[in-house]
């Protein structure tokens, strides 16, 4: 498992997601927020995939990935709460910040694992829209 967030991310997510109109939905800003911070990745492909080893194989890396994940899940539930005029998250704007999350870190894993010559932002944009397009189904 690997864990990007840091405290840069987690900041510049947070800001460029508060800074989407709100005529889009949270899931839809969040969505543009999360494919378009994925530009710059292709060059940090060799040093991710070595992370990726890392954490899998590390006990004590996994739990600190965890921890990341955990943390940077509660400060985009702030923001989505921030978005909707709240002033505590609650469970819809947490379920947003996972699904989110989650969905980021599958189209990471779906990059690493794919050809060198394929475009992050490529696979980042497939991921999520195979995830709107189960959430649009009845």
């Amino acid at each position: 498992m690997l864990w990007l967030c840091g405290r840069d991310w987690v900041e510049a997510v947070t800001h460029s997601f508060l800074a989407r109109p709100h005529s889009l939905s949270d899931w839809q800003a969040m969505r543009l927020t999360l494919t378009d911070v994925v530009g710059s990745l292709a060059r940090s492909r060799p040093g991710l995939l070595l992370c990726q080893r890392t954490v899998a194989f590390s006990p004590s890396h996994c739990g600190r990935t965890l921890d990341h994940q955990d943390s940077d899940i509660q400060e985009l539930a702030k923001a989505v709460a921030t978005r909707r005029c709240l002033r505590q998250p609650d469970q819809s704007c947490m379920l947003v910040a996972m699904i989110s999350l989650l969905t980021y870190r599958r189209a990471l894993d779906v990059w690493l694992e794919g050809p060198v010559s394929r475009a992050p932002v490529e696979v980042f944009a497939e991921e999520f829209r195979l995830l709107s397009d189960l959430l649009s189904r009845p």
